[in-house]
């Protein structure tokens, strides 16, 4: 018997238009999640009629199609359906990671009485979703709990945790004489297999039986037609053409139509790709790969090298995202001194008029995962790697010049509560302003980010600063205390709310895409880099913790020093290469500048580097992107990748071997600044910020709005603090935000109903 297993949504199906889901994307990025979870909240639970297409195996013989394809239907009339039941989704997980993130899935996790496919796709996915999930979980994925069998005996043990009962005392090895676990005979499997001999041969006849029968209307047709117009805009012409061809090939109508509708759509960008001979083909390991390689149809696919290259390559391709500013873009850039600096600091990139220093620049946000949003309310990033002759200056730039805490020990709390609900998997408000009102400290960065400065129109149109206070010195080891910032010179330029959301229903990339299409127009992006400097006597004068990285510098008790101009001159050749691989760390430092002294930097110190040892491997540093101009060091071995590893200098210091040695740097200060800090939270940077940076009542209540439409999902209790808190800011912010929640409320509450 031939069965094809189907289900059906019990409720009805219902589909969006273009127009819908630009309108839907505009407010809610999570909106099948929220949709979802909603309903088994409310105990509507969704389920679907599960149900079966049946050929007979004479049926089957019969056919002038291949039953088997997986590009093509059943055709009408070949086959009968028989109900079995339904499938219905009552209960949400406990836990979204461990029940449905460590769920690990295989179509070849079948049954007697399910023999299972056999058609080449599934023979070829038997092997490779195991491999994925070895990968993804470890070879004991099977025992993770979601994954357990009601009932399992097998020979499969040990191995990484984690681990069952591990069968106990029985043998280990089959066949044994110790009653382990043995064999059975199926009695019901076939006693004959059916061979499937399958064609790579192009049938056009399914997408057209789609296109003339399953569109049961012009309606349905036209917008079939726009959805490929719009996927063909940005497609360079060769390929157009080409696209064209197959729309006229499968149905002329279709094919008028996207014709029709790309002559008058708008092409708004190009993409290119460079016009070189075209290489011979090879594996990875260098083997040429013969054309008849590249099926796998009815041959053997455990002897085709080039698709196990392929296929077990893919699922180790991926390296962990970064846990923040994980979906990132950048470029290559250079860094021009402008003016002589050499009063403050003898680093060698900030000394000589004209110097021009190379550097690779990355551009990120923090909270969405690479797949997200850019236009999220959230701390925007703008890092720079510069490549000098005393090695590599990392600077990790941030679009407000404060950040949430001053206590490392915070960053967890903080990087969960906006990270997603860990049952819901949604962006949890409640959690967000729970923690921020047990942390008033982070109350600053939270207005900022709320604010018009927090949804910069794109990463060319924001500042960045570094946060930190650094320490710097000049060549007799003079020091300063300064706070380097980067100023675009491209104009500060902000989104509203309606702008955010407009921008958001048509393209999640925005930030991404304005920023490769200046490179490669030559409208090169540029910040002007400056330092706010301080003497250690005004360090010591201020009446505040010029540490503090929650609070910005009083105004008059520093002076700005220009230093030169960071230019973004090139796209990367290629991005993962250059900027997933691309190791930032604020512990980078060069001769000059020996950093910050505060205690969050400290922290960052060790977790930076943790952080790259877990994405990159421990010789990230040897990974061609971060490699610097020079290095000669006692780290050596390892996970590849290494470069010439010392070749045959000596493996440990001292020695007598030429092996290198280190300096004496009479720059560096004869003496540090003890710096004690305080965990007391302080409402004056935030009252600062709202009465004096913010500038006009627009601004004002633009952030009172961003406050208070995030605060309609929180629970009553939070929403409360919250406005405790805004009111001791300033009378006049908590009193926006709580009128303009009351209204809000009472908006949601009319929708609910209605």
């Amino acid at each position: 018997m031939v069965t094809g297993i189907t289900s059906g949504l019990t409720s009805g199906l219902d589909n969006f238009t273009n127009t819908q889901i630009a309108e839907i994307h505009s407010l809610d990025l999570d909106y099948y999640i929220r949709d979802l979870y909603n309903d088994i909240a409310r105990k509507e639970y969704p389920s679907w009629k599960l149900e079966m297409d049946v050929m007979t195996l004479e049926n089957f013989k019969k056919q002038n199609f291949d039953p088997f394809d997986v590009t093509r239907m059943w055709a009408s009339g070949s086959y009968h359906t028989v109900p079995i039941g339904r499938l219905v989704l009552n209960k949400q997980p406990r836990d979204q990671f461990e029940v449905i993130e460590q769920t690990a899935f295989n179509p070849a996790n079948l049954m007697p009485g399910i023999p299972g496919p056999v058609d080449n796709i599934f023979t070829g996915r038997r092997l490779f979703y195991r491999d994925t999930q070895n990968y993804r979980l470890g070879s004991g994925h099977s025992r993770i709990r979601t994954n357990y069998a009601e009932y399992y005996r097998t020979y499969n043990r040990d191995d990484h945790a984690p681990v069952k009962e591990n069968m106990m005392d029985n043998p280990n090895y089959y066949p044994n004489s110790y009653n382990g676990p043995a064999p059975y005979v199926d009695d019901r499997e076939p006693s004959e297999k059916l061979l499937v001999l399958q064609t790579n041969a192009a049938d056009l006849a399914p997408a057209a039986e789609f296109y003339r029968n399953i569109l049961v209307n012009n309606g349905q047709r036209q917008r079939l037609a726009e959805s490929l117009v719009m996927s063909l805009m940005p497609v360079t012409p060769p390929v157009q053409e080409r696209g064209s061809t197959f729309m006229y090939l499968i149905d002329p109508d279709r094919g008028k139509r996207v014709e029709l509708g790309l002559k008058f759509a708008l092409i708004n960008e190009k993409a290119r790709r460079t016009n070189e001979e075209i290489d011979l083909l090879t594996t990875s390991n260098g083997e040429p790969v013969d054309v008849r390689k590249i099926f796998t149809i009815n041959a053997d696919q455990f002897t085709n090298q080039f698709l196990l290259d392929l296929q077990l390559s893919q699922d180790a391709e991926r390296i962990p995202e970064r846990i923040v500013h994980a979906k990132g873009t950048g470029g290559e850039a250079y860094l021009e001194v402008t003016h002589d600096v050499s009063k403050y600091t003898s680093a060698d990139l900030f000394n000589g008029i004209g110097k021009k220093t190379p550097a690779i620049v990355r551009f990120s946000t923090s909270i969405p995962s690479q797949g997200g949003t850019d236009l999220m309310r959230e701390l925007k990033a703008l890092s720079v790697k510069f490549y000098t002759k005393e090695g590599n200056l990392d600077f990790l730039s941030l679009q407000a010049p404060v950040y949430f805490y001053k206590d490392p020990i915070h960053f967890v709390a903080l990087a969960h509560a906006f990270k997603r609900n860990p049952v819901t998997h949604l962006h949890d408000f409640t959690q967000i302003w729970d923690v921020i009102t047990l942390r008033p400290e982070t109350l600053h960065t939270a207005l900022w980010l709320l604010s018009d400065y927090g949804s910069p129109n794109g990463y060319r149109r924001m500042d960045a600063f570094p946060i930190h206070t650094y320490e710097i010195s000049n060549k007799t080891g003079g020091r300063h205390y300064v706070k380097f910032n980067f100023r675009t010179e491209q104009g500060l330029d902000n989104l509203t709310n309606a702008q955010i959301a407009k921008i958001q229903g048509v393209d999640v990339d925005y930030y991404i895409r304005d920023l490769h299409n200046a490179i490669a127009r030559k409208d090169y992006p540029s910040w002007r880099l400056e330092m706010d400097v301080m003497t250690v006597e005004d360090v010591k004068k201020q009446n505040y913790d010029p540490f503090d990285v929650t609070r910005m510098w009083e105004r008059g008790s520093y002076h700005t020093v220009p230093i030169g101009r960071l230019v973004v001159n090139k796209q990367v050749q290629n991005h993962f290469q250059q900027i997933e691989q691309c190791a930032f760390n604020p512990a980078n430092l060069v001769p000059g500048i020996p950093g910050p002294v505060d205690n969050m930097f400290k922290g960052r110190r060790l977790f930076y580097r943790d952080t790259q040892n877990y994405r990159l491997g421990t010789n990230h540093n040897k990974i061609r992107v971060n490699v610097p101009k020079y290095t000669r060091t006692y780290v050596r071995d390892g996970v590849p990748p290494l470069r010439d590893n010392m070749r045959d200098n000596p493996n440990y210091y001292p020695n007598s071997y030429n092996g290198p040695a280190p300096y004496v740097d009479d720059r560096e200060p004869s003496e540090k600044l003890l710096v004690l800090q305080t965990n007391a939270a302080d409402l004056e940077p935030p009252a600062n910020f709202y009465r004096n940076v913010l500038v006009n009542d627009g601004q004002r209540q633009r952030l009172a709005e961003s406050i208070f439409l995030s605060l309609v999902p929180v629970t009553p209790p939070v929403q409360k603090r919250v406005l405790t808190f805004m009111y001791l800011i300033d009378p006049d912010l908590g009193k926006r935000v709580e009128l303009g929640l009351k209204v809000a409320l009472l908006n949601a509450k009319a929708n609910q109903s209605g």
